[in-house]
């Protein structure tokens, strides 16, 4: 048994069997592992009855590229496997992706006076690209139907508690395979500094340069650096984790430009809003009611709901749109689904983005004389923007993408200034003057722009902003610290603060990790770039309680402990730093670390959980929350059981580190659909409302985890 068994290095298992290949799980660019093996891409898919990876964020059931693959370059249909109850949210998510949005109305994105015949038909676009095909044509969905789907000699078992597979041949088992499905990171860095990233006033780095079919290369995605921040363009899967091992600080990008919904763009769109702040999205109404469409159906999570998690800025078509210092104009390209490209302007420079475009001007003009395009559209379509400094252009296989010999007959002059991505490099010609997109921080297109008077200043506030402390404050208390802010360095090992001595300063992390020792526990508590630590003294004019080493060369900001003192008298962080001091210990750190909410989020969201924490010891038989009745507290177990009932029935016990109370009915004030009653005396850590709320709204990732769990 399991003789036949091919764990797939980025995630899922493979099994060959007498039907052909059979892949259980989907995650992101499986289909790379598979191109590259002796056997043939599968044809069967077997999806698990949860189809989204919450630690990751990433979806395990991404068969879109697979479809692809199979119908377009090999003509054959693909059968997917699926739990039964999944079935509709499968369909939605396909035909989002493949076809975009049933109906299509640009009309309110563009200017109220803008006249109807400059407004593109899309609806008309993608249905040329259509062709009058369905989605049954390119795949076949069968719903396990008590439990069991056969395929010729082959049978598929599916256990309806944990969704674990097995698999028999002719009436024998070959096969147990677990109903979790795992994603594994697999993507090149390139050269990695050990020096700090310093995002570049304006420039653009390469995520990868590939389409989806490469195995050998990563799939485009950009970040553009406008004043020092970065803007993520339709990041790849992974993007945090190949930032991360690039040595650029995740919280450099604080925005997002979604161009369109197939899984190559969107899939680290999701992740990103699922890392460690709230992101800005900038797309049209159009694209981000097809992606909030097509993840509510993976994750089963309301579409308002996900949008709650991150900042939605819809853009307008035909007016601009300023981000950090940029103006940005976006228009729709020619693609299968709606898609938008942009240009933008800052200091002097423009630079612009085709997105997924099929720009070929014969093609145009043969299909404005069948009748898809207006005129307008057509001159737009003809009339790129070539004129810009900077261009990147996409380059594929028609009728999708833009064939790389169009680009490659371009005058000279625009070749040189026109970079091209999404194609494999073997696909690049020699003889061109355009220039393949290079991947990798360390290849970072640098666009030389002018300083400003007010760069320094602009620089200081941008830092400001991404501590969190500090990010709600008003100017004048903002003007007030910055009065008071003096840098320092430390090199590795040298001690920063010692454990019993006196608190004078408050510290900023600029660079660098440091090392908080001497404290009751065994789970290491760091802190890194933005975050901060050594209020606690200052606060409760106690020695200092712990010690904190540079683990590499540091740079802070500190603040003297007068100043710090007297900026926050009087704001709502005062009071949560004061609780924070007061109630935090060893014992809440060790929960929150064994907690599955909490484990996996940074040193600085459980600090800052543990600021809303109250200590509580409970009653025996304690009701907490009753059923049929609204509640204004949440509880995190510290020691003890809780027993949730239903119907006068156990429903289910909960443990240390795990939080009481339905997130989703503490938001909207309904009443419990459960009691939760304490078995026994419990130590408990209670959150009220108010403070609850503030926290999911601040991190997302965590709102994220308490919604799939609810």
């Amino acid at each position: 048994m399991d003789t036949k068994l091919i764990n797939l290095p980025r995630g899922g298992v493979l099994i060959r069997t007498s039907e052909g290949p059979i892949q259980f799980g989907s995650p992101p660019e499986t289909l790379k592992d598979t191109i590259q093996m002796s056997t043939d891409v599968p044809k069967i898919f077997v999806l698990p009855k949860d189809f989204f990876h919450l630690e990751k964020g990433i979806s395990v059931a991404e068969i879109e590229f697979p479809i692809y693959y199979n119908y377009f370059l090999k003509q054959q249909n693909t059968k997917v496997l699926c739990p039964e109850n999944r079935m509709k949210d499968l369909r939605i998510a396909l035909h989002e992706a493949v076809f975009g949005p049933d109906i299509i109305n640009l009309k309110p994105e563009f200017h109220e006076n803008t006249p109807s015949y400059f407004i593109p038909d899309i609806a008309s676009e993608v249905a040329h690209f259509r062709a009058g095909m369905k989605l049954n044509d390119l795949v076949e969905l069968i719903p396990f139907q008590n439990g069991s789907v056969s395929l010729g000699d082959v049978k598929i078992d599916m256990d309806a508690e944990d969704g674990d597979f097995k698999v028999y041949e002719k009436k024998k088992l070959i096969a147990e395979i677990p109903g979790t499905i795992q994603f594994n990171v697999q993507l090149d860095v390139g050269e990695v500094s050990s020096n700090r990233f310093t995002p570049p006033r304006m420039g653009m780095t390469c995520l990868g340069s590939s389409h989806g079919f490469d195995p050998k290369q990563n799939t485009s995605g950009f970040i553009l650096w406008l004043n020092n921040r970065g803007i993520m363009i339709d990041p790849p899967v992974a993007s945090s984790e190949w930032l991360q091992q690039s040595n650029v600080n995740p919280k450099y990008i604080d925005s997002i430009i979604l161009t369109h919904c197939h899984a190559d763009h969107d899939a680290g769109t999701f992740q990103k809003i699922l890392a460690e702040a709230k992101v800005n999205i900038y797309t049209t109404d159009t694209v981000m009611t097809s992606f909030l469409k097509k993840y509510s159906a993976l994750t089963r999570i309301p579409k308002e709901q996900l949008l709650e998690m991150f900042n939605f800025f819809p853009i307008a078509i035909d007016q601009p749109v300023y981000i950090h210092q940029g103006i940005f104009d976006f228009f729709y390209t020619f693609h299968a689904i709606p898609t938008i490209g942009f240009k933008v302007k800052f200091r002097g420079k423009t630079l612009v983005y085709s997105s997924d475009h099929l720009n070929e001007p014969d093609i145009i003009e043969k299909l404005y004389n069948d009748g898809v395009f207006t005129e307008a559209r057509k001159d737009f379509l003809r009339n790129f923007p070539w004129e810009a400094d900077i261009i990147y252009h996409e380059a594929g296989i028609p009728p999708l993408h833009t064939p790389i010999s169009y680009l490659n007959t371009l005058p000279e002059e625009i070749q040189k200034r026109t970079i091209v991505y999404h194609i494999a490099e073997k696909d690049f010609p020699d003889d061109t003057q355009l220039t393949l997109a290079q991947f990798g921080i360390e290849h970072t297109n640098i666009i030389e722009v002018p300083s400003q008077t007010y760069d320094k200043a602009c620089d200081l506030l941008n830092f400001l902003e991404k501590v969190e402390y500090f990010n709600s404050f008003t100017l004048i208390r903002i003007r007030g610290l910055l009065s008071e802010l003096k840098y320092e360095k430390f090199s590795k090992g040298e001690v920063i603060i010692q454990k019993g001595t006196r608190g004078e300063k408050f510290y900023i992390m600029i660079s660098g990790h440091v090392l908080v020792e001497d404290i009751d526990t065994d789970n290491n508590k760091s802190y890194g770039e933005y975050d901060t630590f050594g209020e606690a003294s200052l606060i409760l004019e106690e020695p200092r309680h712990a010690s904190v080493v540079a683990q590499t060369d540091v740079e802070v900001m500190t603040i003297h402990k007068n100043a710090f003192l007297s900026i926050l008298r009087g704001t709502r962080l005062e009071k949560r730093l004061i609780h924070l001091s007061k109630s935090r210990s060893a014992d809440t750190w060790d929960i929150l670390n064994e907690s599955s909410y909490f484990k996996h989020t940074t040193s600085f969201q459980k600090t800052a959980f543990e600021a809303i924490l109250t200590s509580y010891k409970s009653l025996d038989n304690e009701v907490l929350i009753q059923e049929n009745h609204t509640f204004d507290m949440m509880y995190l177990i510290g020691e003890g059981v809780v027993h949730r009932i239903k119907d006068k029935k156990q429903y289910d016990t909960l443990g240390r580190g795990d939080l009481v109370g339905d997130i989703v009915r503490l938001q909207k004030n309904l009443p419990s659909i459960k009691s939760c009653i304490t078995k026994g005396v419990a130590t408990l850590y209670k959150i009220n409302r108010e403070d609850m709320l503030d926290y999911i709204e601040t991190y997302p990732n965590i709102y994220m985890n308490l919604l799939y769990r609810s």
